[in-house]
């Protein structure tokens, strides 16, 4: 699971999945594909990403009101990931071995959730 840990506040050095804000002509999964090229240099196809979940806690961000639309996407063979813009580190963790203490925001439930999808218990 690839995860990046925060070079900003809020939650700053805690890990976070890849993301970010959606550019207003922009579509869903284009402003994930680069909102992921930004953080991690990673280049994933737009047909490799699925949907998740919606994830709208009123109080999930403490900057303001935000609601995230989580995708995954399973990649086959190990790819290098560069930490770059408002990303202190990426890094590629097992998924027993991720402390959900130490994630950002909600991002704990959607570990969660992405393993329930994967079947990844």
């Amino acid at each position: 699971m690839l995860l990046i840990q925060r070079k900003n506040e809020p939650f700053k050095h805690k890990w976070a999945f890849p993301g970010g804000f959606v550019g207003v002509n922009e579509k869903l999964v284009k402003a994930y594909q680069r909102e992921l090229k930004e953080e991690t240099n990673l280049h994933i196809k737009l047909n490799q990403f699925e949907f998740l979940n919606i994830f709208d806690d009123i109080h999930r961000d403490p900057r303001s009101r935000t609601i995230s639309i989580a995708f995954t996407c399973l990649i086959n063979k190990k790819v290098e990931a560069v930490a770059r813009d408002d990303a202190a580190l990426a890094k590629w963790f097992k998924l027993d071995r991720v402390n959900t203490n130490d994630l950002a925001f909600d991002h704990s439930k959607i570990l969660d959730l992405a393993k329930k999808h994967h079947h990844l218990h």
